[in-house]
């Protein structure tokens, strides 16, 4: 596959879907595509900020992508699947992504959630590219649209309502948010 002229890595496509290894191929893979936020990595990245939402990152999460560590303090692009983001359990209350519901989409073997959050949301194929001769930093990525979590086709969700998703910590996807290279 080509973006701007240059060969982006080619691999399985399951393997591009789970580990892609930029912004583009996070955005590119996928349907729907993968949300992406901006956020911020605290207490050591051992949490992380999602708009005024937190996730606890566990030890895996640390040992999977060691290079985390050193981006603490600082804000990474996070990345969320639409099938890792299911309906949360009646009484969980940690690891969970909460936001108004938009629009709910029936495709009969599973319902797509769009709902909102109040972190900024990330486009990373309305960013400007090699392409124009300038190198990608923190000011191309846009803020557009929802998210979208794929849940079970008949979990009690409405438009208008909150509705709670569990985070899978160990599933979030991390790029720098300058490059938009893939942190590991």
């Amino acid at each position: 596959m080509l973006r701007a002229g240059i060969l982006q890595p080619c691999e399985d496509l399951q393997v591009l879907c789970d580990l892609p290894a930029n912004l583009f191929l996070a955005a590119f893979i996928g349907s729907p595509v993968m949300d992406l936020y901006e956020a911020n990595l605290v207490s050591r990245a051992r949490k992380l900020h999602l708009g005024n939402q937190s996730v606890a990152l566990q030890d895996e999460v640390r040992l999977e992508a060691p290079y985390l560590a050193s981006c603490a303090g600082s804000t990474v692009i996070v990345g969320v699947r639409p099938e890792d983001l299911p309906a949360a359990a009646e009484g969980v209350s940690s690891q969970i992504l909460e936001g108004t519901v938009d629009l709910v989409e029936a495709l009969g073997s599973e319902l797509l959630v769009h709902f909102g959050i109040d972190a900024r949301r990330v486009h990373a194929e309305e960013a400007r590219t090699a392409e124009e001769g300038e190198d990608m930093d923190s000011s191309v990525f846009s803020v557009v649209g929802e998210s979208v979590a794929r849940v079970e086709p008949r979990t009690p969700v409405r438009v208008g309502e909150r509705a709670r998703f569990a985070v899978q910590p160990a599933r979030l996807h991390f790029f720098d948010a300058s490059s938009g290279e893939a942190i590991r």
